[in-house]
């Protein structure tokens, strides 16, 4: 899949936001998960990202006496007002100097969501529509430093992205539709039902949670023509099986 900012050619580092790791260290750490071509092309975003737009809030530095609000993005709600959650957040920020206050608002996943309380992520481009809009999102960030929870490691099976990963493992190469999903087949972490991992390996996981870390999980084309997957083993007689497998679902 292609990156999704440019590369930092003629980057100004006089507008970069401080880091407590220097820019190589972090390529260090990066390089022992994705080696070092996908860590130098993780830097190059990381670093881009870092960059601020506007130059006096570039120089604000968080130390240990700054406070930061941590909020769920429906955890402010003026229903008399027919605001969205998001416009009130904003609102609410605006009394009492409280974005003075709290230089720093942390707001939990914002995004569509199926499960675990926002953290099982359905799409990253949207914001559910329950909580407001990207322009709320943006006019909040207009007044405090903005943080949230990307979640980048954790998501719906709903998810294109894991749609779109588990459906790439089960389309022949020579397979018309293959070129289009292709680029996503790594974006989970699943097994073939004849190549899983040996349960001892397993077993050694440490995790709070009672059921296994593999979940059986099916690709199929529904009657209309469509490719999608599901946690589960059966498809219905309407469907055409495209295959089976295992995915890796921490949660």
């Amino acid at each position: 899949m292609d990156t999704f900012f440019p590369r930092c050619e003629g980057l100004d580092r006089s507008k970069q936001l401080r880091v407590s790791m220097s820019w190589k260290a972090i390529e260090q750490q990066l390089t022992s998960l994705y080696g070092a071509e996908g860590a130098r092309d993780l830097r190059a975003e990381l670093e881009m990202l870092s960059v601020s737009t506007s130059g006096e809030r570039a120089n604000y530095e968080l130390n240990e006496k700054s406070a930061s609000l941590i909020v769920y993005a429906n955890s402010v709600v003026d229903s008399t007002a027919g605001k969205s959650p998001l416009k009130s957040l904003e609102g609410f920020l605006q009394q009492d100097s409280l974005a003075e206050a709290f230089p720093v608002v942390h707001i939990l996943p914002f995004y569509p969501w199926d499960t675990d309380r926002g953290f099982s992520v359905e799409d990253y481009y949207k914001v559910h529509p329950d909580y407001g809009t990207w322009d709320e999102v943006k006019e909040i960030a207009n007044s405090v430093r903005l943080m949230f929870d990307f979640v980048a490691n954790h998501a719906s099976i709903s998810n294109p992205l894991v749609q779109n990963s588990l459906i790439a493992r089960h389309l022949d190469r020579d397979d018309a539709r293959y070129e289009r999903y292709k680029d996503y087949e790594d974006y989970v972490i699943a097994f073939e039902c004849n190549d899983l991992p040996d349960e001892s390996d397993i077993a050694a996981l440490s995790r709070p949670r009672p059921a296994s870390v593999l979940s059986p999980y099916v690709a199929y084309e529904d009657p209309d023509g469509f490719l999608k997957a599901r946690l589960g083993k059966d498809v219905d007689e309407e469907e055409y099986l495209l295959g089976v497998g295992y995915v890796w679902t921490t949660f």
